[in-house]
């Protein structure tokens, strides 16, 4: 599995330096799958900061720009509030952790504003939005199934490939 893992990240990656749509996928699809959690070599090389800084480089080399609609402005001023509120909480380091794993949507919504602005794209990114999450769902029911599960508060809870 590591191995198909790997040859499927080489392929999407090297196809995403000439096509920053494809990096937008593939940034989506290692923040869902989380193959740095599923296998520690891909933790090693930061998988997601590689793919995140490959898609950002290709957007902004293939001449795209962020667009700034209202609603992107709102999200934005969210995370605005949410860095300022790091240094008034009370456990300061999860809220740095928390704000930095926010901010990987924020970059990933920026993304889905400046490129998906069709349907077919937008119809690219829901097939594959829903193959990563059956693929989730699929995966964690055979952990379910073969008996890896978390018992809490009376109930047997269904754990994703990473244990969470």
């Amino acid at each position: 599995m590591i191995l198909f893992l790997a040859i499927v990240l080489i392929i999407t990656v090297a196809w995403s330096l000439f096509n920053p749509f494809v990096a937008m996928i593939t940034l989506m699809g290692v923040n869902y799958i989380n193959p740095g959690d599923l296998y520690h070599v891909f933790a090693a090389i930061h998988v997601e900061r590689v793919v995140a800084l490959i898609a950002l480089v290709t957007l902004f080399a293939r001449g795209h720009r962020f667009l700034y609609p209202k609603v992107t402005k709102w999200v934005l001023y969210f995370y605005g509030a949410c860095l300022a509120s790091i240094p008034l909480s009370f456990w300061i380091s999860n809220a740095i952790s928390s704000a930095i794993d926010f901010g990987k949507t924020i970059i990933i919504h920026m993304c889905y504003v400046a490129l998906v602005n069709t349907r077919e794209r937008m119809r690219i990114v829901l097939l594959a939005f829903i193959g990563m999450i059956g693929y989730l769902c699929v995966t964690s029911l055979n952990l379910y199934f073969h008996g890896v599960f978390q018992h809490t508060m009376g109930v047997d809870r269904i754990t994703g490939l990473a244990g969470e």
